[in-house]
């Protein structure tokens, strides 16, 4: 098993990039003995005052709309909250959890790489992001002057308890890049962008100094951190610019440019699909680019090449056409660490359109949306809203990255379809996967990811075919599983037939054949008020198990003429039918999981049919219209 293993990640080696591979190696390799340059740095933060407590906040005499979080409670992932009072929190607790403090005395490259036994590293990240600095500002902004002197607090309280490159907190160049980007936000709200104080330039060089030395293994990985990690060096260095004539941070911030332009260039494809192949990393890496255009704008620097603005309204366009127009909410497609940047206002973690009218009037010059509470972060970041307006999304192939989106004729109904375009490696074996929408409700939704350092059985469980609606084949995953975030075997789609729609329905056909000869083609039809999927399975060895997973409900299992039938009661009827042209062994329901926020899992109901023959397996959804 070893030895079939490491031939898989032998033979993966050439698609993820020799350089890339070369430089990850050389990072572990001189991280382990201590001869890397990140384990030399040295550096003393400042306590005391960041930002000037004296200065005339400029704030318009009518307050403007701000967030209510991190009054009351210290927020993790935008679900588990803990009531706290005015001081700092404690920044290497674990409530989530309920493990101890995570150690801090030590140099972060000499602590052990995270495990399971350890708990999740992020669950201690998360504070340290410095949300809060933004939703403080803008209370201080509003004149609670109060509210500054807490920022103040929180932050000389983070750099006392976290010296420069000691403890969790500087384990990742990509945090060092998320804390330099919302203090330039919260310094942006308070108008205190210049002059600003010393112990904010202290910071900022220490930040990037961290971000800098590890670098070049953030751009191995081509997937969220480059590009976050090119934006907190450009960011960063660009304010130390405004003020002071540094050479080093001259260096910083035309590395930072010119990486966020090359990382756009090469991880967003034509059609805005992004290397990850996940809705909410999608989100975080297009935030962080806006607020590169932002901070660009607002220091009135050189223009970045048409190239990389044309390809990230792509990007913008793409996350678009994901979100629903009503409800803000997307398909849980994808890989999901919890990650949301730049919170103005108090929408939930699970609504995308402020992400997505930033990004629009940004890059498109247009609206996404009519007016609302996803435009509080432009006004507070003063940027105009154009006159012009994005059209309705209509049904759409995005070829590049792998998905289909099915749009209902004349009703709100969607159907995202995900199929095997593997440039990057694939983080969940998610092929053919459908998520279906009616009315702005998930009624066929995805798992989600839950945590990244968790128990093997829910590592498994969240990233593998399981979690998903798609066929398994003989209780394995369509691809095996080499690490925490490595697949082989990166599947190829075949026998494409390409988003084709009629006045009648809509309609999507693909399949694939994995490496031990099993073979699945999926066909998706939309018609008004209906759904129909047919699955052609065949190759498997003892089972085929099909697997829809459900909205929470009432749903009620029970045979119909076609073979079995799902019922779910609510203010109209949903029915799902699912039929086989061979006797189906198994048609049960049962309890399954699904992640709405990182490491937050709840149950769902799972329809499972199972069969041992190859067959042809037709699924229809009917719903009110």
């Amino acid at each position: 098993m070893w030895s079939l293993r490491y031939s898989q990640i032998i033979f993966l080696l050439p698609r993820l990039g020799w350089k890339n591979v070369i430089r990850a190696m050389g990072y572990r390799l001189l991280l382990k003995t201590g001869l890397h340059p990140v384990c030399k740095l040295k550096a003393k933060l400042s306590a005391g005052c960041f930002f000037n407590t004296e200065s005339n906040l400029k704030s318009s005499l009518i307050p403007r709309v701000s967030t209510d979080a991190w009054v009351y409670s210290w927020n993790y992932f935008d679900w588990f909250s803990v009531k706290a009072p005015f001081e700092a929190p404690n920044w290497f607790g674990r409530p989530i959890s309920g493990l101890p403090d995570w150690p801090s005395k030590h140099p972060w490259w000499r602590v052990a790489k995270p495990n399971t036994e350890d708990g999740d590293i992020k669950e201690i990240w998360e504070l340290s992001r410095f949300h809060w600095a933004i939703a403080m500002a803008q209370r201080a902004a509003n004149g609670d002057t109060d509210e500054l002197v807490r920022l103040n607090s929180w932050l000389s309280d983070w750099v006392h308890k976290n010296p420069a490159f000691f403890g969790p907190n500087w384990r990742c160049g990509q945090e060092a890049s998320i804390r330099v980007m919302h203090l330039a936000a919260a310094a942006m709200v308070l108008h205190q962008t210049s002059p600003s104080t010393p112990n904010i330039f202290t910071f900022l060089r220490a930040h990037l100094a961290r971000i800098s030395a590890t670098f070049s293994y953030a751009i191995s990985q081509d997937n969220n951190h480059g590009v976050l990690e090119a934006v907190g060096l450009f960011v960063g260095a660009e304010w130390i610019i405004s003020e002071e004539n540094d050479a080093q941070a001259r260096s910083w911030a035309i590395e930072g440019r010119r990486w966020m332009e090359e990382r756009a260039l090469r991880l967003i494809a034509e059609d805005g699909s992004f290397s990850m192949y996940s809705v909410a990393y999608h989100r975080e890496f297009l935030d962080a680019l806006s607020f590169a255009e932002i901070w660009r704008r607002r220091l009135n620097l050189p223009s970045f090449s048409s190239r990389f603005m044309d390809r990230t309204a792509k990007a913008a366009i793409w996350l678009k056409a994901f979100t629903h127009q009503g409800t803000g909410d997307a398909p849980n497609i994808g890989a999901n660490d919890g990650t949301r940047l730049f919170q103005f206002a108090d929408t939930p973690y699970r609504d995308f359109r402020p992400s997505v009218q930033l990004a629009c009037v940004l890059f498109c010059g247009s609206n996404a949306y009519d007016p609302g509470p996803w435009d509080v972060a432009l006004h507070w970041l003063q940027i105009l809203l154009p006159g012009a307006s994005l059209p309705v999304e209509k049904s759409q192939q995005f070829d590049d990255g792998g998905f289909v989106i099915l749009r209902g004729s004349g009703e709100d109904a969607q159907a995202f379809v995900r199929y095997p375009r593997f440039k990057f490696r694939p983080s969940q074996s998610d092929l053919l996967h459908v998520d279906l929408w009616v009315g702005g409700e998930n009624l066929l939704r995805d798992a989600g990811s839950y945590g990244y350092h968790t128990e093997v059985c829910w590592l498994k469980y969240f990233g593998g075919t399981a979690s998903h609606n798609t066929v398994q084949f003989d209780d394995r995953d369509q691809m095996p599983r080499l690490s925490r975030f490595l697949f082989g075997d990166w599947l190829k789609a075949d026998s494409l037939q390409p988003l084709s729609s009629s006045a009648q329905a809509t309609q999507f056909a693909v399949g694939y054949k994995d490496g031990r000869g099993a073979r699945h083609h999926r066909e998706v039809s939309l018609y008004k008020g209906r759904l129909q999927v047919v699955d052609q399975v065949q190759g498997f060895i003892t089972k085929a198990v099909l697997r829809w997973r459900l909205q929470p409900g009432d749903w009620r299992l029970e045979p119909s003429p076609e073979g079995w039938q799902l019922v779910l009661n609510s203010e109209g009827v949903v029915k799902l039918i699912v039929s086989a042209t061979v006797p189906v062994l198994r048609c049960e329901l049962v309890q399954g999981w699904e992640s709405r926020h990182y490491l937050e899992k709840t149950p769902v109901p799972v329809l499972e049919v199972e069969v041992q023959q190859s067959c042809t397996l037709t699924t229809e959804v009917h719903w009110a219209t």
